[in-house]
């Protein structure tokens, strides 16, 4: 009788306990940040289809690459805090380049346009 008395409150205490840990929401630490900008030409059209390069300037090496989207839109997100370079590439168009871009965890920035000449 006490073996089967025990083994009910051990196991209302597990279900009690249980119900506790798991009813309250876990909130992970956001430890990443995203850069976000559009690349348009000197009268302000949008360039889709830019190569848009993003370097690690601590780290000195590329972290990513990704094209302009129909609306000139590029986005790195889930990016580690750090010092970056975004170097924007188009045949027919001068290189864009903008150093010392800091990123710090949650930060989301957005880079003003790109302007481009062409030549």
């Amino acid at each position: 009788m006490f073996a089967k008395s025990r083994r009910l409150k051990t196991t209302l205490c597990l279900l009690i306990i249980n119900v506790f840990a798991f009813s309250f929401p876990v909130f992970a630490q956001n430890t990443s940040g995203s850069i976000t900008g559009v690349v348009q030409d000197t009268s302000g059209a949008v360039i889709p289809g830019a190569q848009v390069s993003l370097i690690n300037q601590e780290q000195g090496v590329t972290l990513r690459q990704t094209i302009t989207n129909e609306a000139g839109i590029y986005l790195f997100s889930a990016l580690p805090a750090a010092t970056y370079t975004v170097t924007v590439e188009l045949p027919g168009f001068k290189t864009y380049k903008k150093t010392d871009v800091k990123l710090f965890v949650n930060d989301k920035l957005g880079m003003p346009p790109d302007t481009r000449t062409s030549g």
